[in-house]
Formats: C-alpha cells, structure tokens, sequence
C-alpha cells in the first residue's frame, strides 16, 4: 500500500526528483482504509490532485509502488514487512513545483484486541494525521492512496 502526502508547503526539505491503463478514481468521500479490493486502483481526496498526478503520468497504483527507492530515511523493518518514505517533486503550473511524500508499506497490519485481524499501519497513520489536522496542528494533508494485494501478501 502507500499514500502520497502534501506538506503545504510548511515543512522544507532537501528533495531530489523523480519521476497506463488503469482508472484513477476520486473517492474524497471514501476514508482511506476503506478501499475495494481492485488491485491497481488509487484513490484521490481531491479532483485537482487526481489532475496534477495524471498529467505528470501517475495513473495508477504501479506509478507510485515502482518510484527509485530513495528514501528520506531508514527503511523500517518490522511485523514482517517494511515502510519507508521517499519524496516526488511535480510541476504544478499555478503554483510552480510540489513536493509530495510518498509512505510506501508492505506486509505492515497492526493486531490488537479491537482489530484482532489486522488493520493496515497506514489506516491508523492517517487517522492520527486527521486528529493532528483537527487539533489545529500543523500536518500534512494526504492526497491519495491505494492499496494493492498480491499473492504471499
């Protein structure tokens, strides 16, 4: 699974750019988490990021899963698969360049007496990221996500 996160551009960094057939569907009324299980498909928060991640040839959940693995930091292994962050940097022509973040995680469920099944590291993630938001606190904003289920995982 990933999600891609916009900082607004509250947050600086040192940042190195990188750059189908599958639909990209808007689903600003589905909370992360809660995706059908369509391999391939990503889910946007909003229309202009669907439009901005399109035009710059991001379509589908393979665009985003297949980015250089140059990460921001040290690749977390842990509950028998990994998560790491990298960082993409689009042209966005009415407000010059965009720096997203990208968490990408496999084989990352979280148990506990609640979800005794599992529940994806990234459902929670972005529940605290909305909690955060609702704080007043500064945060990131995600944009869009997807989840993908492959054989062994």
């Amino acid at each position: 699974m990933f999600y891609v996160a916009y900082d607004g551009g509250q947050f600086s960094m040192n940042t190195s750019s990188n750059s189908s057939d599958s639909p990209a569907h808007s689903r600003a009324d589905t909370p992360p988490g809660t995706s059908p299980e369509k391999a391939g498909h990503i889910y946007f928060e909003t229309t202009p990021s669907k439009d901005l991640f399109n035009q710059s040839g991001f379509s589908d959940f393979d665009d985003f899963w297949n980015l250089p693995h140059e990460f921001v930091d040290d690749v977390n292994y842990r509950r028998g698969g990994w998560s790491a962050v990298s960082t993409l940097e689009l042209a966005d022509s009415s407000q010059g360049k965009k720096l997203f973040f990208v968490k990408r995680q496999e084989n990352q469920p979280r148990y506990s007496l609640r979800h005794p099944f599992g529940r994806l590291t990234f459902e929670i993630e972005v529940d605290a990221i909305k909690r955060v938001k609702q704080l007043g606190l500064p945060a990131v904003e995600v944009v869009c996500w997807g989840v993908q289920k492959t054989e062994g995982s």
